[in-house]
């Protein structure tokens, strides 16, 4: 896991500086465009290297109703928990519509056929502890990535050139780290390490209380690195720990999972954060 990790961060660091030097030099428009062709590479290594499956899978057009059906429930509640949580400081009423609407697209989703390998791993504590601390850690990720460039824009007027450089130490700091955090993981069982990491994000999150507007690249390169080192220490042992406690023919349900709780609490963290 921390060698997937790893390679991931270190693709991460090649990249962010190039974000806020084109922003800075053709507008925020050409950080849309230059995305454009890196997906269609990844795009056409997926359908390369991952293997179809076959044997015992769906029919495609089964799989596809039955996907259709999970879009629209599950997409649905959580588009309308993420905007009564957005609403709910301006328009309560509007808020508590759609939280109720949000409940019973949740509820309908439950009753479903293809909910319940879903729910019946997620009720496992030594697999859903683990998925709701991954979700809560993923929101920290997403409030620093939203908050941060306004911060940088609105308070210190600075261009977007200085959160890409703030970004590599932070993206830095989990390269270093992650491998270490892998070892530490099968020397020392995965779960103490995860828990390491997650105080260490939360001790992090602290000095990003006393930046100030005239806060130095120095300032915010080390705020950034113990939030990196932090999220380091934390991701590949979570996610052992859940894999861990996955029986075998769950692996594919398993990843679905944790790829909901990441967006989930990376979208969660902005929302919470934006009617105040």
């Amino acid at each position: 896991m921390s060698y997937h990790a790893t390679i991931m961060m270190v693709g991460s660091i090649a990249v962010a500086p190039l974000g806020g030097w084109l922003a800075d030099a053709y507008g925020w428009r050409a950080v849309l465009w230059v995305k454009a062709p890196l997906l269609l590479a990844a795009a056409v290594l997926g359908l390369v290297a991952v293997p179809s499956r076959a044997g015992g899978a769906p029919s495609p057009e089964h799989a596809g109703r039955a996907l259709a059906g999970d879009v629209l429930l599950v997409g649905t509640a959580v588009t309308a928990a993420l905007l009564a949580i957005e609403q709910i400081a301006r328009r309560p009423l509007w808020a508590a519509a759609l939280a109720l609407l949000a409940l019973a697209m949740g509820a309908g989703w439950t009753r479903s056929r293809t909910s319940r390998p879903v729910l019946a791993l997620v009720r496992r504590g030594q697999l859903g502890w683990p998925t709701l601390a991954l979700m809560f850690n993923s929101s920290v990720v997403g409030l620093i990535t939203f908050s941060l460039p306004f911060f940088i824009s609105d308070v210190m007027h600075r261009g977007p050139q200085l959160l890409s450089t703030a970004l590599v130490f932070f993206i830095a700091a989990s390269a270093v780290i992650t491998p270490l955090a892998g070892l530490l993981a099968d020397r020392f069982r995965p779960l103490p390490v995860a828990t390491l990491g997650g105080a260490t994000t939360v001790a992090g999150l602290l000095p990003m209380l006393t930046l100030a507007a005239n806060a130095s690249l120095f300032d915010l390169a080390w705020r950034m690195a113990i939030l990196g080192a932090g999220m380091a220490l934390f991701n590949s042992p979570i996610m052992t720990a859940i894999l861990d406690a996955t029986p075998e023919h769950h692996t594919g349900t398993t990843g679905g999972i944790t790829n909901l709780a990441r967006t989930l609490g990376t979208a969660l963290g902005p929302a919470l954060a934006w009617p105040r």
